[in-house]
């Protein structure tokens, strides 16, 4: 298969995989595949576990140490998980003064985690990263679980815990399910407002350190250097500011994912006729237009009413060619114009008041 090529003090070289005889070449020549490697700082556990189950194993981890037995084990890091139990029960209830038996199952019923306390409460946690919630799940959840307490005599908490940044139109939609929600700002929170000495509980909490820093730091960056990280912090901020119907992550065919934020969602006449940035320009829609209708006629229609509405606005453009669907574009003001030149630092107030014209 190849054999792997020592190093250098003065140049790195690596073997060519693939065949017998294989020549070093230095690292700065390899240009595929690429390889992204970690940060020379300490290793964080939680920089390679980054998905929703290793973040479950450590939900479950952290609520099993709520057991009065796990006291003399370490009592600093018991005392911080009664006092994890006692927040997330509080949500939606009053917790008990004493916790003396926890049971922490996951994946029961196909809930993320579960925690029987004191053989009195049930708490249930749906545990998200970057997904959102789908298929209906919470309501599912919430319903064998309310059927198992009434049998069992506990009392219910469902908690939806999400440490990736997401709307508020999501955790409002997670409410409406009867749950309580818990966002990283919140787990971050109770994880600084205690000292442990241990690597694992550190992990996640600078973990998540380090995804809020990295969301804040377009304030403080040239928006043409703006990435992922950068327009999640933005749409953040926006939100803080005026309210937003949705941002989320949509993938555009051929081109990739992209972050949009939905400014409004009224209907004109038949069809939504509303505003989205599309992590750069800020697009007027039409939506939910049915495959059985002549779309290109119903663009033609909507893009008349919007150039009559909007008639005189700065930068306003038509898209450079018709692509029909349910969600089509109507017409484009390039980012330069509503939100600054890409040498430029945001200005938040300016964009807010632009967007609300």
């Amino acid at each position: 298969a190849g054999e792997r090529i020592a190093s250098g003090e003065t140049g790195e070289s690596v073997a060519v995989f693939g065949g017998n005889g294989a020549e070093a070449r230095p690292l700065g020549e390899l240009t595929s595949p690429t390889i992204k490697f970690t940060s020379p700082l300490k290793p964080n556990l939680f920089s390679f576990a980054t998905n929703e189950l290793s973040q479950d194993s450590f939900l479950a981890w952290l609520l099993q140490w709520a057991d009065s037995t796990c006291a003399e084990h370490d009592q600093a890091l018991h005392e911080a998980a009664q006092d994890f139990v006692r927040r997330l029960l509080s949500l939606q209830g009053n917790s008990p003064e004493q916790i003396t038996k926890v049971e922490v199952e996951r994946q029961w019923e196909r809930i993320d985690v579960c925690a029987d306390i004191n053989e009195e409460h049930l708490l249930i946690i749906e545990d998200k990263t970057g997904t959102g919630q789908h298929s209906n799940q919470l309501a599912r959840y919430r319903n064998v679980a309310q059927a198992w307490c009434e049998k069992e005599g506990r009392r219910l908490t469902c908690v939806y815990l999400k440490t990736h940044s997401e709307c508020d139109a999501r955790r409002t939609d997670a409410v409406a399910e009867g749950y309580a929600t818990v966002t990283r700002g919140d787990i971050l929170e109770f994880l600084e407002t205690h000292e442990i000495d241990t690597d694992i509980y550190r992990d996640l909490r600078d973990r998540l350190r380090e995804l809020e820093s990295r969301e804040a730091q377009f304030t403080e960056k040239r928006i043409g250097d703006w990435g992922w990280d950068d327009w999640t912090g933005f749409y953040r901020a926006l939100e803080k500011a005026r309210s937003l119907s949705n941002w989320s992550t949509q993938t555009r065919p051929g081109a990739g994912q992209f972050l949009n934020a939905v400014l409004n969602f009224p209907y004109c006449q038949v069809y939504p006729l509303y505003m989205q940035i599309e992590q750069g320009p800020l697009c007027f829609k039409i939506g939910d237009v049915e495959p059985e209708v002549d779309r290109g006629d119903i663009w033609r229609q909507y893009h008349q009413i919007l150039m009559e509405r909007v008639e005189g606005a700065p930068g306003l453009e038509r898209p450079s060619r018709y692509r029909g669907g349910s969600y089509m574009t109507l017409a484009r003001v390039p980012s330069e114009v509503w939100l600054g030149s890409p040498e430029s630092h945001l200005d938040l107030e300016a964009v807010v008041s632009k967007l609300n014209a």
